[in-house]
């Protein structure tokens, strides 16, 4: 079963080379309501940016404005000692 924390590391192992929310969504096995949530949450925490991208037109109708994520210099702290913590777990 994981937790918050392990879903905020998945999220941000996931927006380390840049993801849109779909590509968060798939990879971290999650609906689109929870996604929303754990973003605006690492969001608010500094650990992840949002980053605009060039609005494209969709297929069936005017341009999307789509945004991109990408792990902060806080987030990657985040996950090395997320790491840690897995491994003081492991040898114990």
């Amino acid at each position: 079963m994981r937790g918050t924390l392990d879903i905020y590391a998945q999220i941000l192992r996931v927006a380390e080379e840049e993801a849109l929310q779909d590509h968060i969504e798939l990879k971290c096995r999650l609906n689109t309501k929870q996604t929303h949530e754990y973003i605006h949450a690492l969001l608010r925490a500094g650990l992840l940016n949002a980053f605009s991208l060039i609005p494209q037109k969709g297929r069936c109708g005017p341009k999307r404005h789509r945004v991109s994520y990408r792990t902060s210099q806080a987030g990657k702290r985040f996950l090395e000692l997320y790491s840690e913590m897995q491994n003081l777990l492991r040898t114990n």
